[in-house]
């Protein structure tokens, strides 16, 4: 782009002006008129006919004038006036011929002697002859000039010092004329602003700018905005820059400036990355642009369809750019990336042709090693890697001397990545920091980094990342920030927890706005955690966790170390809420196997078999198998849920299974898959499954078998008693008591398998009560409230002892009623619902 034109068509106008406020001096009164002479007659015809705007008949009129009056005494006004026709046409060496000849004899008599100059002043620098110029701008003596008179000739001043390269002396007198109230103070700063910025002071001349552009001058305002918009976009200002050429867009659209603006928005777009913002600017404007513009935009808005990977659309603009000749100003970068986008689609044909042509007629481009970079990559892509690292090798082995050699360095590195040659890929890195140094080359550095984070070599990333450290001062603070990080998570790996914390602390805290900043406090969490600083960590932790701006795997990451602790701490309410966040940001597919697996045996506790059965699905599939002990865990914990929902054939399908596997949970599962075949009916199978546990060497599989034979007896009771066989339900009733008293004489004081003891003295007095013992029933109460006193199977059986013994079965029910249900297992639960139903009943 063309950012720095230099204009002065401004001095035209100026020039009119002072022709036309010399016409009261010029033009004789209508009385005397008539007795003009012939010569003065005719010049006041030229003069009248410049007045009247008809420039073509008044240089005419003026040739006329002194062809035929050579000596006359208005003879320098007519050639001032005819030079100031032919600079206003254009015929700026006609009009400076005539200006040298308006001196001496020949001077003007009535064109004060400064307008003179001020126009020759113009002419010269039009003409490019900037030392000429001045030589005539520097004799006009200003302090004798009204302020508008003054503002033109410092603004001249100034145009001509900045051609002839004095920007110091250019940005004074523009900042004279611009001081001045006069038509041309928006122009004057505009050309303060060109000074300042290129005399290398950008900052000022924005500011400078931005003072012109609030004058709302619309003549000047279009051209001052579009070079606000350069000076932003050199200055790395992108939004700025876009916001001022949207000013020339929005506002001046049949300014000269209007092209030019549209394709800078679409440079400043596309540096910034808004691509979609390129397409739509090429499809609103690029029609009514002229042809030089529209091939500029042909090569953005193909740029733009590169960076979003549509290739096959920037490859249409890049080859009609490119039918149109090698002569254009971008025709060497658009061969190249036609040959990218080629590339990228895989049409390695056209591609090659392509940089043959790039080859051809540019031959001493920069994108020649790009090229070569691309036809080596081709030649990976097709299997032939070693000719495309042959192709880099030409230039590598030409030695550090050849211009490409450091390029083709970089170019190799990334082949022999491709190629997953990561050794090889470090070695051409680290040749080409020896040579350019790390300062100037700081992202191949981190990229050597990257590559020796990879290879595992944590000691070299870290010192590599020292010397990046080392000289941050002379380095882009994203460089510096990206160096801190990298070099956290390079202590992380080497297993150096406080070291890679103080590396984190200090990105945080001395750039608290960086781009790593939610990772960081992420990895924050998880070192602290390693370093045993629990609280803090989780903390942090829950802070990530909460971050809507944090990306979902890394929410995930930090909810799951926060279930974990509270799993560890016996928080497990907590623990499953941990877990369903989890499920809410990813699904429950984004839960791991050992979580899913304690999530399922949660709900099975908590007494929710379905949402159990639902959890358990996603690693009982295809997709997730799992094997050994932990399918054992899955298929028993599933089992228990069917179980719970008396699916009794899906839980016995799954106990079988346990079982079948042999790999752990084989008892737990033998003893459920009693209980499944008593609650299906059958007794005998029930009875046999549980004779061969009561043998066990596990004291609580033994406890829980005896207890549920007595179970399965009495079951087998009641079934005998509905069907009118008293002594085969006594029969019974006898076996379920030597059953559940053999676990209660032998378990009644394990604290470990409690309640169970305490449920079994429960069922003896049933039984009691069932055999119509009275006396057995109070013994077996009487027990259960000496050897558990204080507990909630005590005060049970206080009640019952109060409706049995004492005949009072309000004062029961008072009992049951003062006990806290919430506190209640499941099973004293069900039997104080059910002895509160018949005691009310009773009433």
């Amino acid at each position: 782009m063309n950012r720095n034109r230099s204009k002065s068509r401004w001095t035209v106008k100026v020039a009119a002006w002072l022709c036309f406020a010399l016409a009261s001096s010029l033009v004789p009164a209508t009385s005397s008129l008539a007795q003009a002479s012939a010569s003065q007659q005719e010049f006041l015809f030229a003069y009248k006919l410049m007045q009247r705007g008809d420039t073509a008949e008044a240089g005419a009129a003026f040739d006329t004038f002194l062809e035929k009056f050579p000596n006359d005494e208005q003879r320098g006004d007519a050639l001032y006036f005819r030079a100031l026709i032919y600079q206003q046409s254009g015929a700026l060496q006609a009009s400076a011929e005539l200006l040298a000849g308006a001196t001496g004899t020949s001077a003007p008599k009535r064109v004060p002697a400064f307008a003179v100059q001020l126009l020759r002043g113009q002419v010269l620098t039009d003409l490019g002859e900037y030392d000429q110029a001045l030589e005539s701008l520097e004799q006009i003596d200003l302090d004798r000039l009204p302020d508008n008179a003054m503002a033109s000739v410092l603004l001249l001043r100034s145009l001509a010092y900045r051609g002839a390269g004095n920007f110091e002396a250019s940005a004074n007198s523009a900042d004279a004329a611009a001081k001045l109230a006069s038509p041309v103070k928006a122009r004057a700063l505009l050309e303060l602003a060109r000074a300042k910025a290129l005399g290398g002071d950008t900052t000022s001349a924005l500011v400078t700018l931005a003072e012109a552009l609030a004058m709302d001058n619309a003549a000047v305002n279009p051209e001052a905005a579009r070079y606000a918009g350069d000076l932003s976009f050199s200055e790395g200002q992108l939004d700025e820059a876009s916001a001022y050429y949207t000013r020339v867009i929005e506002r001046y659209q049949t300014s000269g400036e209007f092209p030019a603006a549209v394709t800078g928005r679409m440079w400043a777009d596309l540096q910034a990355g808004r691509n979609v913002a390129v397409v739509n600017a090429y499809k609103q404007f690029a029609e009514s642009m002229p042809k030089a513009n529209q091939a500029e935009a042909k090569y953005l808005v193909a740029s733009a369809y590169q960076s979003i990977d549509q290739h096959a659309l920037a490859t249409q603009f890049l080859a009609d750019y490119a039918s149109g000749g090698d002569d254009q100003p971008l025709s060497a970068l658009v061969l190249y990336k036609l040959a990218v986008s080629q590339f990228e689609l895989a049409r390695y044909t056209d591609m090659a042709q392509t940089v043959a042509r790039l080859e051809k007629w540019f031959p001493e481009s920069p994108q020649q090693i790009d090229a070569s970079f691309l036809l080596a990559s081709a030649d990976a892509k097709q299997g032939r890697a070693v000719e495309g690292i042959g192709r880099l090798n030409t230039f590598i082995e030409a030695g550090p001397d050849n211009p490409y050699y450091a390029q083709a360095l970089l170019r190799r590195a990334a082949l022999f990545e491709q190629g997953d040659e990561l050794d090889a890929a470090a070695s051409d890195l680290k040749q080409y920091m020896d040579q350019k140094g790390n300062v100037e080359s700081p992202t191949v550095t981190l990229r050597y980094v990257d590559l020796n984070h990879r290879l595992g070599n944590y000691e070299i990333a870290i010192e590599t990342c020292d010397a990046i450290l080392g000289a941050a001062k002379a380095m882009p603070p994203a460089v510096t920030q990206e160096a801190l990080y990298r070099k956290g998570e390079a202590q992380t790996r080497a297993t150096q927890y406080r070291e890679a914390l103080a590396t984190f602390d200090e990105l945080q805290r001395d750039h608290p706005i960086n781009p790593y900043r939610q990772a960081v406090e992420l990895r924050r969490g998880l070192l602290l955690n390693q370093l045993g600083r629990t609280d803090e960590s989780m903390a942090v932790l829950l802070e990530s966790a909460n971050d809507a701006r944090m990306p979902t795997p890394q929410r995930v990451a930090a909810l799951r170390i926060i279930a974990a602790h509270l799993r560890d701490t016996n928080r497990t309410d907590d623990s499953a809420l941990t877990l369903r966040r989890i499920e809410q940001l990813g699904g429950l597919e984004t839960l791991k196997d050992a979580e899913l697996l304690w999530l399922g045996n949660y709900e099975v506790e908590r007494n929710e078999p379905a949402e159990a059965i639902r959890t358990l699905a996603v690693i009982d599939g295809e997709k997730r198998k799992l094997v050994g002990v932990e399918e054992s865990e899955m298929l028993f914990t599933r089992g228990r849920a069917y179980f719970m929902l008396d699916d009794l054939e899906n839980a016995h399908r799954s106990f079988f299974g346990v079982v079948a596997l042999g790999r752990g949970f084989d008892l737990e599962a033998r003893l459920f898959l009693a209980r499944t075949e008593a609650k299906q009916g059958n007794h005998d199978a029930a009875l046999i499954e549980l004779s061969d546990l009561t043998k066990a060497d596990d004291g609580r599989i033994v406890a829980e078998s005896l207890y549920e034979t007595g179970k399965v007896y009495r079951q087998r009771a009641d079934l005998l008693r509905r069907r009118g066989d008293e002594a085969g339900m006594r029969e019974s009733l006898l076996s379920a008591r030597a059953s559940i008293k053999r676990m209660v004489v032998l378990y009644l004081t394990v604290e470990a398998l409690q309640p169970l003891p305490q449920q079994g003295l429960v069922e003896l007095a049933e039984i009691a009560d069932e055999l119509g013992e009275d006396d057995v029933l109070v013994k077996e109460l009487n027990e259960l409230t000496r050897a558990f006193d204080g507990s909630p199977y005590a005060e049970y059986g206080r009640a019952l002892l109060d409706q049995k013994s004492r005949k009072r079965a309000d004062d029961a029910l008072v009992r049951l009623n003062r006990m806290d249900a919430e506190s209640l297992d499941p099973t004293l639960g069900g039997w104080v619902a059910a002895k509160k139903a018949e005691l009310e009943a009773m009433r």
